[in-house]
């Protein structure tokens, strides 16, 4: 991505310049979709731990006084 000074930029350069956009545009979805996918992922593992920390509730057979 080298700079051209205004009076010299052709088709071609703009060409090249939306090609680079279009390259980083796709990085930067890639990285909001894979960002999307570990935040899905943090919130079902905060879920099951949430579960696993829940009081479980009294048995009867669990008594002492049955």
């Amino acid at each position: 991505m080298s700079e051209v000074p205004e009076d010299e930029i052709t088709l071609g350069h703009l060409n090249q310049k939306i090609q680079d956009v279009l390259e980083i545009n796709d990085v930067v979805q890639s990285d909001i979709a894979e960002i999307k996918e570990l935040l899905k992922n943090l919130v079902e593992l905060q879920l099951a731990l949430k579960d696993i920390n829940k009081p479980l509730p009294p048995s009867d057979h669990d008594s002492m006084f049955n």
